[in-house]
Formats: C-alpha cells, sequence, structure tokens
C-alpha cells in the first residue's frame, strides 16, 4: 500500500508498506522528519492511542512500529 504525506517543510513523500500493516498505520496522523546526520527521511507520527502505549513513547517512526519495537530495541 502508499501514504502520501505532505509536509510544508519537506514536500511530499510515498511512503510504501504492507496490507497488513494497514491496521496499525490508519490509527496514526503522519508526519514526515529528517535525519540530518544520516540525510534520511523518516515517516513519524504522534502515538496517542492506549493500545500503543507499549512503544514507551509519544512520538514513533513507522518503521518501529510495524516491526514491534519497544522502546531501547534497535531497528533498522
Amino acid at each position: 500500500m502508499e501514504l502520501s504525506i505532505i509536509s510544508k517543510k519537506y514536500g511530499v513523500h510515498t511512503v510504501l508498506f504492507d496490507d497488513e500493516d494497514y491496521e496499525l498505520i490508519k490509527r496514526i496522523k503522519w508526519n514526515i522528519s529528517h535525519d540530518d546526520e544520516d540525510d534520511v527521511y523518516y515517516a513519524r507520527g504522534r502515538v496517542r492511542n492506549k493500545d500503543l502505549a507499549e512503544f514507551g513513547q509519544r512520538s514513533v517512526r513507522m518503521h518501529r512500529i510495524i516491526m514491534g519495537a519497544l522502546k531501547g530495541e534497535q531497528v533498522d
């Protein structure tokens, strides 16, 4: 599946993810963040749902949610 994220600062970015991850992805409002050190862009969302509280943070990158990475776990 595709999700287009429009950022005033970074323009339009298209994120690709598997159909099976749609239920996780749809619950969060996504924006784009930029890592200056590695010069890469990430889909970042605000976690507000109680059922996603296990991620241990209020702002999380999409790939961490898809992978089910908990706070402190390394995911790339």
